[in-house]
């Protein structure tokens, strides 16, 4: 009789709840990371459009003026708005610099949002 309360008391661990209970933990991990990984990736990649939208209506304001300048204190305002030390505008005919701080820093990155895709995301999303 001891001997087979020491086996029932033995499997109890490895019972067929303990296995459905790490089943459960398992699939819902699991679970989790298919949906927080794509969502990670929207957010980053929403992020990085709200980011050059907001320059590109920083940009608009110049095209406003007859002369496309603005004055220091507009020029400060619109960057600060969108965040940026200066705004470029790059078109298949040529680049040029519409907005910028006296100084702005070198550029660390730079980043093109038409090469992503969802199998592939841009590897500032990643």
């Amino acid at each position: 009789m001891e001997k087979r309360i020491r086996h029932v008391a033995r499997r109890g661990w490895f019972g067929l709840s303990a296995r459905l209970l790490l089943l459960t933990i398992f699939f819902v991990m699991l679970s989790e990371v298919f949906v927080y990984a794509p969502s990670i990736g929207h957010f980053c990649v929403t992020y990085l459009q709200e980011r050059i939208a907001a320059a590109h209506l920083a940009s608009l304001a110049l095209d406003a003026t007859p002369d496309n300048m603005v004055g220091d204190a507009l020029r400060r305002a619109l960057l600060d708005h969108a965040g940026v030390h200066g705004i470029m505008l790059k078109r298949p005919s040529s680049k040029a610099l519409v907005l910028s701080n006296n100084m702005p820093p070198a550029v660390d990155e730079s980043y093109d949002l038409s090469q992503g895709s969802f199998f592939r995301p841009h590897p500032r999303c990643v």
